[in-house]
Order: C-alpha cells, then structure tokens, then sequence
C-alpha cells in the first residue's frame, strides 16, 4: 500500500487546518506568554484529529463513495486501501488522540469532559442517520468542543473574547458541514439532508428551495454578526466589514438556483470557507498577534496547496 493512498485518507492538504485551530485557541488563551512547546503539542493533538475524523468518514461513506464518479481517487474506492485496515487505523488514531488529549489535559474534568464530548459527537455524526436535520449540529458541536478542550486544559476562565470566538467556530463549521458538505455529494446517492429540505438536481440544473437558501444565509449571517461583534471589541471591525462583502458574494454564487457545475459550485463553496477561516484570525489580530495570525493563515492555505499539488497534480483541493 503505497504512503499516498494513507495521506489521502486523513486528507493531509487540509491538515495544517486541524493543526492551526487548537493553535489558535491556545494563543487566544494565553497570548500574553505562549509556549513553543505547548503549540506544538496542541498542534498534533489537532492534526490526530483531523485525521481520525477524515479517515471515519471515508470509512463510514465507502458504500455511497463506490457509486459516486468524482471519488475514484479515494484509496478505498480504488482498492489501494481495504476497509478494515482503514478502520484499524481510525481505532488506533483515536485511541491516540485521547492519550494525548488527556496527558495534555493535566486531568482537569472540564477538559476531559470536552474531550469525550468532542470524540462522542464526531462519531455519531460519522456512524448515525445522515439524513437528520439536527446531524450538522452534531458535527458543529463536535468541532466547538476542540477549542473549549484548549481553554480547560490551559486553565483559564471563559472570557466573553472566548465565548464569541467559540460561537463563530460552532457556526462556521455547522455551515461546512450542513452546506458545503452536502452541496458536493448532492450528486450522488448518498444521505443528504439538503434532499430532504428540497434541493435537486435535474437536467444539469441546480434548484435551491427557500427552506435551504433561508438556512445557509441564516448560519452565515448570523456568523458575520458575531464576528463583527468580535471585532468591535478588539479594533479590527474596518477589516472585517470590508471582508464580508466578498463572504456574501460568494454565499450567493454557491448556493443560488441555476445551471449546475459540480467544479464552479466547489469553487465558490471553497472561497467561502477560505474567508470565513480569515475573517476570524483577523476579528482576533489585535489580540494574538499580527505575525501569529497572518502564519495561521498563510502557511495552512500554502501547505494544503503544495501538498495538493503533489497527490492531484494541481493545487486546488479534490473532495
């Protein structure tokens, strides 16, 4: 089995992304006084998650992924990997995940308690009905328990800075996964909520129902508030207005009705998640600082890309 068919399988062009937010949240906790070594530790705690996660979901999606033309290249489609040495591998991953998390968790309760409630969540959301309307949350919640997890294990209190910055995550991530997650598999026969609130594709057209419009503009609008309400309070809402513009621009490209192109749809989705991801590294800049923010986000878009390059040959992302 060659080492590409495993990369592929954590999905390692978005790894520097599973590495950046409990990096993230760790120098929004103790900005004062970072640790290199405490980085670098909450840096692969985020990495062996990202994995774990990826790697379930491939595990969990393989009978939908055999009959969709745009996952060929998915190691378990394509036979280089056999599913139950996937699955070994995602058990060994996540019993990794939580040593680590709880040697790094220095056995405060609040931290372990996010931790479980993080692994649970995540697994559930990969091994349940994906049809249910509530699902995304599941995720979303998941994901939101990655940076309270950093704030127990650092010990420190839940500052209204924290709060808000958890709040945009949670809502960042749930439209990810309700929205751009289903959009790209709405193609196929896999479970998809958005069916159930009306979306269809049709002779190659695109047909988004007010119940799914509603929805996206929704968690995305309420997730620009918040960013903006964080922004107010650090000095940086000039920056985060004029970014929200291109963020509703691109809203509107990804989900409006129309002629459907499966490649011109992920791109749009793809540079909503992109300044989504800086919207809030730069809501927070004053506070971390300018040089921490802007590698958060340079060096993971500049890894995912050099690392695309290498698996597809092109520096976009294959999903």
């Amino acid at each position: 089995m060659a080492l590409r068919e495993w990369l592929i399988l954590i999905r390692l062009p978005s790894a520097a992304i599973g590495v950046a937010v409990p990096i993230a949240a760790y120098l929004l906790a103790v900005h004062e006084a970072p640790s290199a070594w405490s980085m670098i530790s909450y840096g692969v705690f985020g990495w062996l998650f990202q994995a774990v996660g990826m790697a379930d979901n491939q595990v969990t999606d393989y009978p939908y992924d055999l009959m969709d033309p745009n996952k060929t290249h998915f190691p378990l489609v394509a036979a280089g990997i056999r599913p139950r040495d996937a699955e070994l591998f995602v058990k060994t991953v996540l019993v990794l995940l939580l040593i680590l998390g709880a040697w790094l968790s220095a056995g405060k309760a609040p931290a372990l308690l996010s931790l479980l409630v993080c692994a649970v969540l995540g697994l559930i959301y990969n091994h349940y009905n994906k049809t249910k309307l509530w699902t995304p949350i599941v995720l979303a919640v998941s994901f939101a328990m990655l940076p309270l997890y950093v704030y127990f294990s650092v010990g420190v209190q839940l500052s209204t800075l924290l709060i808000l910055s958890n709040t945009y995550f949670f809502l960042f991530t749930a439209y990810q996964v309700a929205i751009t997650g289903e959009l790209k598999d709405l193609e196929t026969n896999e479970r998809s909520f958005l069916r159930i609130l009306g979306c269809r594709i049709e002779n190659n057209y695109f047909s988004a129902s007010p119940t799914v419009l509603g929805y996206a503009i929704s968690l995305k609008m309420l997730g620009l508030l918040v960013v903006l309400v964080i922004a107010s309070t650090t000095g940086a809402f000039v920056e985060c207005i004029a970014l929200t513009i291109p963020i509703v621009i691109a809203v509107g490209l990804s989900v409006r009705s129309g002629q459907w192109n499966r490649e011109g749809r992920l791109k749009s989705m793809l540079l909503v998640e992109i300044l989504s991801y800086c919207i809030l590294l730069i809501s927070v800049l004053p506070v971390i600082g300018t040089t921490q923010a802007l590698l958060l986000v340079l060096i993971p878009f500049a890894f995912s890309a050099l690392v695309n390059r290498i698996l597809y040959g092109e520096i976009t992302p294959k999903f």
